[in-house]
């Protein structure tokens, strides 16, 4: 877990998570998640991967 401080002063919050078989200096993808607030259904009893 990380924060830092945005330009308007608010304290952002993130986390990031390493593959298991984890190589220090090799490039791996990214995947951004963005956090749409309270009114967004985020949790549910499926599976959101790819079919």
């Amino acid at each position: 877990m990380f924060n830092y401080k945005s330009k308007s002063g608010h304290t952002m919050y993130g986390m990031y998570y390493r593959p298991h078989n984890y190589q220090h200096g090799v490039k791996y993808p990214t995947v951004l998640f963005v956090y749409g607030g309270p009114h967004v259904q985020l949790v549910t009893n499926s599976f959101k991967g790819l079919k």
